[in-house]
């Protein structure tokens, strides 16, 4: 995540275009300028919902299901009650209480939702700007785990594993509640 974000930040100051913009994001810059708030981005979803995207992470609002923060520096994702609250954060100290999804599948689903665009975002981003402009972005950040243009596949197996575990996860507590209901019966 910390390297997606890093190349968010490289797309928003694309020599031809906002690359964010240009793929459908609206840049939403604070109510009160300051040093400590930047400008937020936010993603229609098809079917419904919306993303925000800042440089201290994501959060997925999916209609229907749970919202999530996808925090920079954490892989779990956090539930967030307060949905509307997230319209208005600018930086850390504006997010609503949040708190570790741990087991709760639709966290995790709504965590995929989230990835699913990112995987489809980097390969619009490859499409549009090439292959070069994303392994230029990734060769400038210093943690860089994976070359800039294989960003969107990685995402994409990502979400694969996250989807398979999270079925896996999903169908072995239906089969432990039907277990229990007939011994129950």
């Amino acid at each position: 995540m910390n390297q997606q974000l890093w190349c968010w930040g490289c797309d928003i100051r694309h020599h031809h275009e906002n690359l964010l913009v240009a793929h459908g994001a609206r840049r939403v810059p604070p109510r009160v300028p300051s040093d400590s708030r930047s400008a937020a981005y936010h993603v229609a979803l098809d079917g419904g919902g919306w993303l925000v995207l800042w440089g201290f992470g994501v959060a997925c609002v999916p209609s229907p299901g749970l919202s999530v923060l996808l925090p920079r520096y954490d892989p779990t994702p956090r539930t967030v009650a307060d949905t509307e609250a997230l319209r208005q954060v600018w930086c850390l100290q504006d997010l609503p209480p949040h708190e570790a999804a741990g087991r709760q599948l639709p966290a995790w689903w709504s965590a995929l939702k989230a990835l699913r665009w990112m995987a489809a975002y980097e390969q619009w981003v490859v499409a549009r700007a090439g292959a070069e402009w994303r392994r230029e972005c990734a060769a400038r950040f210093e943690a860089s785990e994976v070359t800039g243009d294989q960003l969107g596949r990685a995402w994409t197996d990502v979400c694969e594993r996250l989807a398979q575990a999270t079925m896996r996860a999903a169908l072995g507590r239906r089969e432990a509640h039907a277990n229990t209901r007939r011994l129950v019966s």
